[in-house]
Order: structure tokens, then sequence, then C-alpha cells
């Protein structure tokens, strides 16, 4: 590869990385570790595999995942020299810029996420079924609620302690009840 070719190749893999993370961030996919991404060798876009864990199922696990979306300094080092000490340059413009036309056009998302209202996922009408709750819409539209507040910009924090305060893990509850638990200060 030459330079040029090489530094197209670079963007092409920030972009989609950035693409691939604002989904993640949105509809709550977790388990993103690096098992859980392809890399087109032809384009060097990511591709995403594994959606076991949508719709911030993964705050409802015994030990919950926190974060947003995966950028660990594997793929930070991926996007170095060109994206500097914070993940600027393409990444983060394609961050932003992605995330701005998803909410531009939420009510297009909403829309098609509310296929899942209508035929929720097993583990959602288990899931509604254990708490006694005999509504099956309840869980689906939870998660809708949930990539509402994302699309409208609310504090990741505050959508991630709205999330764990819906565990049925005690130990999680007892955490998030003590004073200084952290997110609280975040937000």
């Amino acid at each position: 590869l030459g330079p040029e070719a090489f530094w197209h190749t670079r963007q092409c893999f920030a972009a989609s990385l950035a693409a691939t993370s604002v989904a993640a961030y949105l509809l709550g996919i977790g388990d993103r570790h690096l098992d859980n991404f392809l890399l087109d060798l032809h384009s060097s876009e990511v591709v995403a595999i594994d959606f076991g864990y949508s719709f911030g199922i993964g705050a409802l696990l015994p030990i919950p995942e926190l974060v947003p979306f995966r950028l660990t300094g594997f793929l930070l080092s991926a996007l170095q020299p060109l994206a500097g000490p914070r993940a600027h340059g393409t990444f983060r413009n394609s961050l932003e810029e992605v995330l701005s036309r998803c909410r531009a056009r939420s009510g297009l998302l909403l829309d098609a996420c509310s296929l899942f209202i209508r035929e929720p996922l097993l583990d959602w009408t288990a899931e509604s079924r254990r708490r006694g709750n005999n509504d099956i819409d309840f869980l689906p539209k939870k998660r809708l609620h949930f990539l509402r507040l994302r699309l409208q910009g609310k504090h990741p924090a505050a959508i991630l302690l709205e999330e764990l305060r819906e565990t049925p893990h005690t130990w999680v509850k007892e955490q998030l009840k003590m004073e200084g638990a952290g997110l609280e200060d975040i937000v």
C-alpha cells in the first residue's frame, strides 16, 4: 500500500468504527469484545456481529455492562497518530455526524424498533413473566424508552442509572443506594 491508500484505509476504518459505536450506544448493544467485530479486508470497514445483548440488556446482567460502547486501547491505537490523544479526527467527526443524523431522523429509528413491541424477543417475554408482569409489552416499551432518551440526548450516565434501577440483582441495587455511588456525580 502506498501512503495515500493507507491513509484512505484508516479513514474508512475510523468512520465505520464510529458508525458501529453509535449504533451500539443507541441500541444498547453490549458484549462488544474484539471477537464480536469483523474487519472487511477490502473496504477496511468494521462489521459488528453477535447482537445477543441488545437494547440495554447488558445493564441487567449479574455484573452489569457500564460502557456505552467499546473503545479499547487496541482500537484507539489503530486510529493513531492521526486521531491525536483523545480520538479526534475522523473517528470523532464521524461519531458526531452519525449521532446527529440519527437524532435528526429519530422517528424512523423508533418506528423500526417499535416492531419489537409487536414481536418481543423471547428473553423480554420471559423477563416480564419473571417480574410477575402480565403485560408482555412492558419490557419492549421500556427498552424503546431508553432508545428515545438516547436519541433526545439525555446524559448517558443518567440513562445508565435508570437502566440499572431495573436490575433484579440485589448487590447492584445496594450499590445504587449507597451515598456517593458515583454515577449521580457525573449527571
